[in-house]
């Protein structure tokens, strides 16, 4: 028999692998075990229990096409993209050249680099506090990565010799 299959996931089948196989329900006389879930290149995601699935079978060969949770969903605009989870963290692509990065509830956000990060805007803000890049002005209560001492709650223009 060809033909779709909708269900819901009821779990990840844990591999040595890194490829995504899961469990799902059909209909209520159907489970499908241990299938392979196909992902778009570049994109990786691991759908929580209760994510619903959609499945191509052919014969006895059942393969995992897509997989979605309107649970998790957020309110996108025309032509936005975003990626988003469970726990609400967001990257959110938005209208007029903006891009939203958002770490739910006491979450943080870590860049790495192996060489360098470069901000390039005419007013970087942290915390709500600006930071005006080209004159090298540091505001608000931390501690100077070059000499450890802390800086003044107040702006103060600051020079780095290394």
């Amino acid at each position: 028999m060809n033909g779709f299959i909708r269900g819901i996931v009821t779990g990840t089948v844990a591999a040595a692998s890194k490829l995504l196989r899961l469990d799902v329900s059909g209909r209520s006389d159907e489970t499908i075990e241990d299938r392979e879930a196909l992902q778009q290149y570049g994109l990786q995601s691991r759908p929580p229990d209760g994510a619903e699935a959609v499945l191509i079978r052919q014969g006895n060969h059942i393969l995992i096409v897509a997989s979605d949770d309107r649970r998790y969903r957020i309110a996108l605009s025309k032509g936005e993209v975003a990626l988003s989870t469970d726990e609400g963290d967001v990257i959110h692509l938005k209208r007029n050249h903006e891009i939203d990065i958002t770490a739910g509830t006491g979450g943080k956000v870590n860049v790495s680099a192996g060489s360098e990060v470069n901000v390039s805007a005419p007013t970087v803000r942290l915390g709500g506090l600006a930071l005006a890049t080209a004159l090298g002005i540091v505001t608000g209560a931390c501690s100077c990565a070059i000499t450890g001492a802390p800086h003044p709650v107040t702006s103060q223009t600051v020079k780095a010799t290394l």
